[in-house]
């Protein structure tokens, strides 16, 4: 976050914010439990995203869960947590690769599938633009 804040790049900036405000609302999470002004069917939605965000997901099945519309559910989540579902669920899905980069040895395939692509290079393409290298370039630097 640090390095995404050092570039002055205007639009990053939304980017590095957004991730920013997902490891401070996961961290007010563990502490306090769903943070004070997180609307509860928001905060259900959130927790559903982080539990099956492996699967394939759409903005209808998440609404029927949360009982909303799906725009409700757009504004709803995107006031409690700054981004939509949608966006939650790439920020979830690229912290859960990088994770899984760092510390196991499966392939770029079966990471790509574990966390929700069927496609490698789409997984890559999207790996790229959050973080600005490939999934490879993290599995070198990992074994380094």
């Amino acid at each position: 976050l640090y390095s995404e804040l050092s570039q002055d790049k205007a639009q990053d900036s939304g980017l590095a914010r957004r991730q920013m405000l997902l490891l401070l609302i996961q961290l007010l999470s563990e502490r306090f439990g769903n943070a004070p002004g997180i609307d509860r069917r928001a905060a259900v939605v959130r927790d559903y995203l982080e539990r099956h965000f492996a699967e394939t997901l759409a903005i209808t099945q998440l609404s029927q869960i949360a009982h909303l519309s799906p725009r409700h559910l757009g504004t709803l989540f995107r006031n409690s947590f700054g981004m939509t579902p949608l966006q939650y669920l790439i920020e979830l899905r690229m912290q859960k690769a990088w994770h899984l980069l760092e510390t196991t040895s499966l392939g770029i395939q079966q990471i790509a599938e574990r966390v929700g692509y069927s496609s490698l290079s789409s997984f890559s393409d999207r790996f790229r633009q959050k973080f600005g290298k490939s999934p490879q370039y993290f599995r070198r630097i990992g074994k380094t």
